[in-house]
């Protein structure tokens, strides 16, 4: 983390194998967490607060289905989180279990939806004062088009190769 410019987003994602508990620390932990609190969770807990991160799933109200990330031999438990940094906690909406996805894996995924600003923020003016806004960062309204979106899901499909049967896709990496 000492290595990581201060001005950059940091997601951390993944299986953490520690139970965080809900007692809230401020702008780290909420209260929509799970009483249970193990070793891992705790070192969790002050690695998060010592860095200043946020651990996202703890922050939304959530059925339990929902909630609980892991599920085996009759027991649950949330030990897979999404972390953030601070640059980043204005941007999230929400944090929860994604249920319908079949992953052959006793952990359920977990989703994040980020809101992020398609254009810039800053504008500026020319000699005549009329003020403009740099162009869009994403260009999605072209995907719209009859030429350009079969183009981008070929090229798409080109990055991506079949895991299974069952038509799951994994990203290959070039």
């Amino acid at each position: 983390m000492d290595k990581i410019p201060k001005n950059e987003n940091i997601i951390l994602a993944g299986d953490f194998n520690g139970r965080i508990g809900n007692q809230p620390i401020p702008e780290c932990i909420g209260t929509y967490g799970v009483q249970v609190t193990n070793h891992n969770g705790a070192a969790l807990r002050d690695y998060c607060a010592f860095n200043k991160l946020k651990i996202t799933n703890s922050f939304y109200r959530h059925k339990d289905i929902h909630k609980f990330t892991w599920e085996a031999r009759g027991t649950k438990s949330v030990i897979d989180y999404i972390i953030i940094n601070d640059r980043l906690k204005s941007n999230i909406e929400d944090t929860r279990v994604f249920r319908g996805s079949e992953i052959d894996s006793d952990h359920k995924l977990v989703e994040s939806k980020f809101k992020f600003l398609t254009h810039g923020k800053n504008s500026y003016k020319k000699k005549d004062t009329t003020i403009y806004r740099k162009p869009p960062a994403f260009k999605v309204h072209l995907l719209e088009q009859e030429s350009i979106g079969p183009l981008y899901r070929n090229r798409l499909k080109g990055k991506t190769h079949t895991v299974n049967r069952r038509d799951r896709y994994r990203l290959v990496e070039n």
